[in-house]
């Protein structure tokens, strides 16, 4: 079932078939690790897929809840790229690929703007548009027991602290947002421009 939200986005529920590949994304993802299996399972049927045109404006920096809802994102197909304070971040700070999630910081606190534009840049060859899933910010925090929202409030500003010295980009809690990539053991933290 296609639904129409807005006019040029589509919101596609989940299915059965991607629901393992959410698991296993929230899975990996620093934030969700010490969530049991049960509450993972319940926010797995929680994500919805969306689909943007190349040059659509996924998040707007500055935005905040009180506007519109908020909404965490994984990056299934295409590529967007990442502007704070009308300039493109450089290097890979810059451009999401398949794999990265971002809107950490949106479904964790009730305050939160977001610290970055996230724009559709590049379409799937499959789909030819950008695909995501995302997770409403309310829904998450009414399934979270508070002790343990808590804990991810105090684990997402300590990563914010590292994120900020590898990219030199200055987070603040309260204002900004955060774009996380996977750990892969495989891939470089740094390149050798940032030595």
């Amino acid at each position: 079932t296609i639904l129409k939200r807005g006019s040029a986005q589509r919101k596609i529920l989940v299915v059965k078939e991607i629901t393992e590949d959410i698991r296993d994304r929230l899975r990996r993802n620093f934030m969700f690790v010490s969530l049991d299996d049960e509450t993972i399972s319940a926010l797995v049927l929680q994500f919805e897929m969306v689909e943007y045109e190349p040059g659509e404006t996924i998040i707007e920096q500055g935005r905040a809840g009180k506007d519109e809802p908020m909404y965490y994102y994984m990056l299934i197909d295409g590529e967007c790229d990442v502007i704070k304070d009308g300039k493109k971040l450089p290097g890979i700070f810059g451009t999401l690929e398949p794999g990265s999630q971002f809107g950490e910081q949106s479904i964790l606190f009730d305050e939160s703007k977001r610290g970055a534009t996230i724009i559709a840049s590049k379409a799937s060859a499959k789909s030819n548009k950008i695909v995501l899933y995302q997770l409403d910010g309310a829904t998450f925090r009414k399934m979270m027991d508070l002790k343990e929202l808590k804990k991810l409030q105090t684990r997402i500003k300590d990563v914010i602290k590292v994120f900020d010295t590898l990219s030199g980009v200055d987070t603040k809690i309260a204002g900004t947002g955060t774009i996380i990539r996977p750990y892969e053991p495989s891939r470089r933290w740094l390149s050798s421009s940032w030595r």
